[in-house]
């Protein structure tokens, strides 16, 4: 070592274990330079007296490299095999620089601490050289480090060390650093795979597998590539024989957009899955349109479709799915449906079914009330929340006069009264249920249009059903009926003309009463 280079170490420890400097450190001379630190400097954290001796902050280990200079600016070079050492350590690694300024009678003191800037340049200088220069030893490689003059050091060095160390976390500074080292370089996609697949396995296959459609692949010579910094470079030896290839991907979140005949629409969450070992213009190319209970299949000009659905009555899925498929099965068993495709950028297909479902009257029933109750969540809750067909069954009889009601836009009511009921202007009503652990409901308003008589049946007519207040709040049962009743009430008490209510406003009673044919009240007031 030349004497300008002791003399650097020499000062570099004196000011390390200068009284006056606030942090504790003690600076031991490496036995040799091999790993490329001079010294190793332990340094004592100061004690926090509200804590115990078992939480104090523990000594940290560091590890410093000393560079002396008299050239114009203050830089310096380093082996890019010890440069690699003090970027992979978990230990603090710091290079310190006394650069001496022919104006100056003492030297400047510059300091770098080894963190992303550094990781991510060594790292990446010793990546390439592994690629471009295989056989080349890697301390014939030399790197430069510049210093600026934002690090020069004023102070006492092992003031700044301990100051560096706990900008990056202090006790968990090695975590932090290692999690550093593992993920700087490295993009969405970390590794390539190179493989082949056999005859054995089709095209259609292939697709198949990518949309999940298909558990695996049969694959021979398969090869991992890491790929870091944009450099990829071989990590695995080919297999030997033949295996199975799994590979799993995540689908894109897309809005099903259901159309009826009439334009009615239904939006359902969905996830857009399409294969990328196979070209888009291929002819086997498909793409998948997963909507849980239901999905498609199809191909990207609309040629070729596949719809395929389960009715497991007792597996849970999302509301927007299970409504979403006993809707497209309503729609579809008279007219063909329209189904679209839809993402932030726009729509991206269109495609139409033929119109040969058959539907069970219940599937129908579901459906209006299903619908409905998604108009009254929103989209959030309704794919949020998560039911079975027999949960369901509850909801659509809370809530089918309602349902019925709104859909059909208009409303008569038929019957025998004791007395002329006086006049009024509009029929309120509410009606709730409970999904998932959502209760749901809404308060009604329906205009009293005209009222006729036919012996002694008095007909009522009421167009314009107006959904006045929706709510959908995580209660009770009991406890939302109280508060639906109370909001109609209040509701009731706005108008300057007389109204109207059936069973005291509850839609759902109203409907059991009518399908057992029993008396119902009607309060005019």
């Amino acid at each position: 070592m030349s004497r300008q280079g002791r003399h650097g170490e020499s000062l570099f420890s004196t000011l390390c274990q200068d009284p006056d400097a606030t942090t504790e450190a003690v600076v031991n001379k490496a036995g040799d330079d091999e790993h490329g630190w001079d010294h190793v400097v332990d340094i004592t954290p100061q004690t926090d007296p509200s804590l115990p001796a078992d939480l104090q902050d523990h000594l940290i280990q560091s590890f410093a490299q000393i560079k002396t200079t008299k050239s114009l600016r203050p830089t310096t070079r380093v082996k890019l095999s010890n440069a690699l050492k003090s970027a992979k350590s978990p230990n603090p690694s710091f290079v310190f620089l006394f650069h001496h300024d022919s104006g100056n009678a003492a030297p400047t003191l510059y300091g770098k601490h080894i963190w992303r800037n550094e990781i991510e340049k060594f790292l990446m200088r010793g990546r390439k050289a592994s690629v471009e220069s295989p056989t080349k030893a890697l301390y014939d490689v030399t790197l430069t480090i510049s210093f600026s003059a934002e690090d020069q050091i004023k102070g006492h060095p092992s003031d700044w060390m301990l100051e560096r160390i706990k900008e990056q976390g202090g006790g968990n500074y090695a975590a932090n650093k290692l999690n550093l080292v593992r993920s700087v370089g490295y993009g969405e996609f970390a590794h390539d795979a190179k493989f082949s697949i056999p005859t054995s396995a089709s095209v259609k296959d292939i697709v198949l597998h990518e949309l999940g459609l298909i558990k695996d692949l049969p694959v021979t010579d398969f090869t991992m590539l890491d790929k870091r910094f944009g450099i990829k470079t071989t990590v695995s030896k080919p297999q030997v024989g033949e295996g199975r290839l799994e590979v799993s991907s995540e689908g894109r979140p897309v809005l099903l957009k259901l159309i009826s005949n009439d334009l009615s629409e239904l939006d359902i969450s969905a996830e857009l899955k399409m294969p990328k070992m196979v070209p888009f213009d291929h002819e086997e190319y498909r793409f998948r349109i997963d909507a849980g209970c239901f999905d498609i299949i199809a191909h990207p000009k609309g040629e070729a479709q596949t719809i395929n659905f389960s009715m497991d009555l007792e597996s849970k899925g999302k509301l927007d799915q299970k409504i979403g498929l006993l809707t497209y099965l309503s729609w579809s068993s008279s007219e063909q449906t329209t189904f679209e495709l839809h993402s932030e950028e726009g729509k991206l297909f269109t495609g139409l079914s033929d119109g040969s479902t058959n539907a069970a009257p219940w599937m129908d029933e579901f459906s209006v009330v299903g619908c409905h109750i998604i108009d009254l969540l929103g989209p959030e809750k309704s794919k949020a929340i998560e039911v079975s067909f027999c949960d369901f069954e509850r909801s659509a009889k809370d809530m089918y006069l309602a349902s019925v009601i709104s859909k059909a836009g208009s409303l008569r009511l038929q019957a025998d009264f004791s007395n002329d009921l006086e006049e009024f202007s509009h029929l309120l009503g509410f009606a709730f249920t409970q999904v998932d652990n959502w209760c749901v409901g809404a308060l009604y308003q329906i205009e009293h249009k005209a009222r006729g008589h036919d012996d002694d049946i008095t007909n009522f007519y009421f167009s314009y059903p107006r959904i006045v207040k929706s709510f959908a709040f995580k209660r009770s049962k009991g406890d939302f009926a109280n508060f639906i009743k109370s909001e109609l009430n209040e509701f009731r008490r706005r108008f300057n003309t007389p109204t109207a209510v059936v069973m005291d406003g509850d839609l759902t009673e109203w409907s059991k009463d009518m399908n057992e044919n029993t008396a119902i009240t009607i309060d005019i007031s």
